[in-house]
């Protein structure tokens, strides 16, 4: 029986905040920042902020959690100091004012995510193949929130921004609720049905710390570091989608509420491709869900750059159902199977500072140099062609080389390496 003893109820809860609060804000950023008079590489300079933020303190905290043993404790100083980001948000009296603000929930904020995934796939019952099942909360919550904040912008602009923080807030609270680790394994969490208990045994800990040389040791496994390279391309047109996509729909003459609407579509079929994960993973294995993720891009991004229509736009972006989600189910698999067993945290914070740190950052430095030249419609037709250059690469370094390790890396992933 499913209980809030349960930990999957608890990360299940995380998830649908943590991601709410991200749905709430993303997409409207940056067309709040327009409306207070901020340029578009005003804009773009200022989202920048958040990939800056998984660069830096994103592989920094991770690997502090692992080297501490004390992951809960990242994770909540981390959260409560973003949160206090989130509401300066909220009260700054001019977009200028921002920028702190922003500085703080980017910096602040990094390792969460990366922690928490890597709680979910150890704790979890059949591990990885369970983790789907759990994330896809987080894309209820993203579609939930995107959609009310698209409706609230229109009678309050800065609602979405108050609607993050408090999401925001609520993550937090619950942070203090998950199982932790970094102390000896307790029966709330090693009990029958729960999965790995996710704390781990204090002389578990003190032995498995990584003693330095943590992402040379990770860029080492071939897998790891093609994941790395594809991640950067990938992550870089997916940033454009979120942070410019209602501001594309608005420089159409249309209501941002529109984007709003398109985003809770495409996020609804990643809640159902997240809910068949396992069953995927076990039909086609990782490396060919990122590839089909990546190609199926293509095609999303050129119709988002030539439509103009409020329903055509909507229905073309259900295919973030699998631009997206397949691409998260396939990757984080990858990442579980192949990173070493005392740098989890620490590579799946590598994973992210690749795609949503560096690959997201040169997206935020292409648009502050593009937009107010090109245009959002040229912009997202340009997404094709990067696409498509990263379909090539995985295609040359994940499927062609064959650089997974052998048998089904698919169907039969665990917690352990």
């Amino acid at each position: 029986m499913v209980t809030l003893r349960d930990p999957r109820v608890r990360l299940a809860t995380w998830y649908f905040l943590y991601l709410g609060a991200i749905g709430a804000v993303g997409p409207f950023l940056a067309v709040v920042l327009g409306d207070l008079g901020a340029s578009g590489a005003a804009t773009a300079g200022i989202l920048a902020l958040f990939p800056i933020g998984l660069l830096s303190t994103g592989p920094l905290g991770t690997l502090l959690a692992d080297r501490s043993g004390r992951a809960d404790l990242v994770l909540r100083l981390s959260l409560a100091l973003a949160a206090i980001g989130a509401v300066g948000l909220v009260v700054a009296p001019s977009w200028q004012w921002m920028i702190p603000a922003a500085i703080l929930i980017a910096l602040c904020r990094a390792p969460s995510s990366a922690i928490v995934d890597n709680l979910s796939v150890r704790g979890l019952p059949q591990g990885m193949d369970s983790y789907g099942q759990v994330r896809l909360w987080g894309s209820v919550g993203f579609i939930a929130a995107a959609a009310l904040a698209g409706g609230l912008y229109e009678t309050e602009p800065r609602a979405p921004l108050a609607l993050g923080a408090l999401l925001l807030l609520g993550t937090l609270a619950v942070t203090w609720t998950l199982p932790t680790v970094g102390r000896e394994a307790n029966e709330e969490t090693a009990g029958p049905g729960h999965g790995e208990a996710l704390r781990t045994p204090a002389s578990e800990t003190e032995s498995a710390r990584p003693r330095g040389g943590a992402i040379r040791l990770l860029l080492g496994q071939p897998v790891l570091r093609a994941l790395c390279i594809i991640a950067v391309i990938h992550s870089a047109t997916v940033s454009i989608y979120d942070h410019f996509f209602a501001l594309h729909v608005k420089s159409l003459g249309l209501s941002p509420a529109i984007a709003g609407q398109a985003i809770a579509l495409g996020v609804g079929v990643e809640v159902m491709v997240m809910a068949w994960g396992r069953s995927l993973l076990a039909w086609l294995g990782p490396r060919r869900l990122v590839l089909i993720a990546i190609t199926i891009s293509i095609p999303r991004w050129w119709l988002s750059g030539i439509l103009t229509s409020p329903a055509a736009l909507i229905a073309v972006q259900a295919s973030h159902g699998l631009t997206f989600g397949a691409w998260w189910v396939g990757a984080i698999a990858l990442v579980s199977r192949h990173a070493p067993s005392q740098l989890r945290n620490s590579a799946q914070g590598l994973f992210l500072a690749s795609g949503h740190g560096l690959g997201s950052l040169l997206a935020m430095a292409g648009a502050a140099v593009l937009l107010d030249r090109i245009g959002t419609s040229m912009t997202f037709k340009g997404l094709a062609v990067v696409s498509l250059v990263g379909a090539l690469l995985a295609w040359q370094l994940l499927m062609r080389q064959g650089v997974s390790s052998s048998g089904n890396d698919g169907s039969s992933l665990s917690t352990s390496s």
